[in-house]
């Protein structure tokens, strides 16, 4: 599936119907297509759109950037300062751009 990122949210390609986008977004992990919103959202279950925007992130990720999201991963929730200390500023500002982490409250989070 073609999938394309705008910001935090990700625009996956349906298999069925070329040219037809669903937006996800794997913050609050939301899905416009019909499965996920009449099926999966009550029972937090993961549609093949919501799949595929996460392997999409997987596969994009630096070894750098991946022992950065191993390291928000095993904390929970880093301190943001904590994290350009240990890492490099430069690094974690292109995480947070690409929508790979997210900074709120000066507390850092992994978006998946």
């Amino acid at each position: 599936m073609k999938v394309i990122q705008v910001r935090a949210t990700y625009k996956v390609e349906s298999e069925s119907r070329a040219g037809k986008y669903y937006s996800v977004t794997l913050e609050h992990l939301h899905c416009d297509c019909p499965h996920f919103m009449v099926r999966l959202k009550k029972t937090g279950g993961e549609c093949k759109h919501i799949k595929a925007a996460r392997e999409f992130i997987a596969a994009k990720r630096s070894p750098k950037n991946n022992k950065i999201l191993d390291f928000i991963r095993e904390q929970g929730e880093v301190d943001v300062i904590t994290l350009i200390d240990r890492f490099d500023e430069a690094t974690v500002n292109e995480l947070i751009r690409k929508g790979d982490i997210m900074e709120r409250n000066g507390k850092i989070s992994s978006m998946d």
